[in-house]
């Protein structure tokens, strides 16, 4: 990002508006002092945020501030700029499209010990309390890289103790230990815009039912040790959402199919199910009396069938009779 001072150079002039109206706050003034002495800083957020001993996240908030209040201007060629309209581009957002362009996890800053030192200092015991927790949780000793790791959460996400701790908990109830595998989450879900407890905390509860609403899925159509594919997602859907299906119907179903196939069959069932569906038999019991009904008119039209196609008298009589009726004719012919 490239900023242009408004109001010349070599100057620092705070609009009293600012401070008595919009409030602003001791990192807002620490960004105008620093970018008024240095404008070149605002290219590089990390560097002036670890300057100024704050996050990155409260860095561009407080450059966002100042842009509001006319104090400084984009003097990059931004897209927004170019179409004419003074609506200002969050700076911390990544454009994708840019291939030359790094990713904020790209972009992350390291620390060295003496850096950890001051965040500590400046987060008073916060940060010793929420490495020792970690550790806790992982059940590991972490090591500088990995310390430095969660200092990155604390110092260039911005996100509190509260959201670490939280994060670390389900990635390792999910069987990831790994602190960079926990950094990378971290990254993904920020990206997303969930940068606090609160909305991580939605995020949790809504993936983990998703998770227990496929478990359920997958146990109804005998699958284990994997993850359902999307044909198979796309049939529940189907099945549940669109026609209702009950759960004991779709396991009745995929019975139905590994009795006749010999294996579970995706294609096979789900012409079971549309057959049910089709034929409005939406309970078990009137799947069974469906069912009841096949086997009873089959037994009854084999039985029809079984009793009308011989009888011992009626045929020995006709034997009979073809013998007398040939003897009679000869009796006649000879004479």
């Amino acid at each position: 990002m490239k900023l242009k001072i408004q109001y010349g150079t070599e100057v620092c002039t705070v609009p009293l508006r600012a401070v008595s109206e919009k409030g602003a706050e001791r990192t807002d003034l620490l960004v105008l002092l620093n970018l008024s002495a240095c404008p070149s800083l605002a290219e590089d957020i990390p560097a002036l945020a670890k300057k100024i001993g704050c996050t990155v996240k409260k860095t561009e908030s407080a450059i966002d501030f100042w842009i509001e209040c006319g104090i400084f201007e984009r003097a990059d060629n931004s897209p927004d700029e170019r179409k004419g309209t003074s609506e200002p581009s969050q700076p911390h957002v990544q454009e994708r499209t840019d291939p030359e362009k790094k990713t904020r996890f790209e972009s992350r800053p390291t620390y060295d010990s003496a850096e950890i030192a001051a965040i500590a200092a400046r987060e008073g015991g916060t940060i010793r309390m929420l490495i020792d927790e970690c550790q806790r949780i992982t059940e590991k000793i972490f090591t500088p890289s990995e310390t430095s790791k969660i200092i990155g959460m604390v110092d260039y996400l911005g996100l509190d103790l509260e959201h670490i701790l939280s994060l670390f908990t389900y990635c390792v109830r999910r069987g990831k230990k790994s602190v960079s595998y926990i950094e990378k989450t971290a990254y993904n879900l920020y990206d997303e815009g969930i940068d606090s407890a609160a909305k991580l905390e939605e995020y949790i509860k809504h993936k983990e039912a998703l998770e227990s609403k496929e478990a359920e899925q997958k146990a109804l159509i005998g699958i284990s040790g994997r993850s359902l594919v999307q044909k198979e997602r796309d049939a529940f859907k189907k099945w549940q959402e669109e026609w209702k299906l009950s759960p004991d119907i779709i396991r009745r179903g995929y019975e139905e199919t590994v009795t006749k196939t010999g294996k579970y069959n995706l294609a096979y069932l789900s012409k079971v199910l549309e057959s049910w569906y089709l034929a409005g038999l939406t309970t078990i019991q009137k799947i069974e009396e469906s069912e009841n009904k096949f086997h009873s008119d089959k037994a009854k039209e084999t039985e029809e069938i079984s009793s009308g196609s011989f009888d011992t008298d009626e045929f020995v009589a006709l034997a009979l009779k073809r013998s007398y009726d040939s003897a009679a004719k000869q009796e006649i012919s000879e004479k």
